[in-house]
């Protein structure tokens, strides 16, 4: 049976560094919420804050047309419950696997942040006042999933991940 897996978490906590690891290692389709919503806006058609959801849909619809041929996918984005249940809400309805990524070490979170670049042509980084903010709101989406603290070696992680897609 086909399965989404998704990788969550606040931004600069490893989440995307995981799924990209994860994609590879399975041979799967990665699909990144921020990368769906940069390519619209580095196409002109709308500008960030008029967004609203956009990536939201597109996700959906990319998983969807997965599903219906049987493949698995990834999928990379913070996942607030309360977002994802006003937005897709019928991604629980899907055969899903919840990989929350953490980073416990608030001064490391705080220099990723501070230092990232992610090249995602049309798109922006956060600032750590907004991560905060952020993180002030945010709910996990599910209580059954796996939570991994993204201070651990990047082996460590994919070999726990690993595990745990494959149960």
């Amino acid at each position: 049976m086909a399965k989404v897996i998704l990788i969550c978490g606040l931004p600069g906590s490893g989440k995307s560094t995981l799924a990209e690891e994860l994609a590879k290692s399975l041979s799967l389709p990665l699909f990144s919420k921020d990368v769906l919503e940069a390519s619209i806006i580095e196409s002109g058609v709308l500008l960030t804050e008029q967004l609203n959801g956009v990536g939201y849909t597109l996700l959906k619809n990319l998983v969807n047309e997965h599903l219906k041929r049987q493949s698995s996918v990834i999928v990379d984005f913070i996942a607030d419950k309360n977002r994802v249940n006003e937005l897709w809400p019928d991604l629980l309805t899907k055969n899903l696997i919840v990989i929350e990524c953490v980073c416990s070490d608030k001064a490391e979170h705080k220099r990723r942040i501070g230092s990232r670049e992610r090249n995602i042509a049309g798109w922006y980084e956060l600032s750590w006042q907004e991560v905060e903010e952020i993180s002030t709101r945010y709910s996990p989406l599910v209580s059954n999933r796996l939570v991994l603290d993204t201070v651990q070696s990047s082996s460590s992680l994919l070999a726990n991940a690993l595990s745990y897609v494959s149960h």
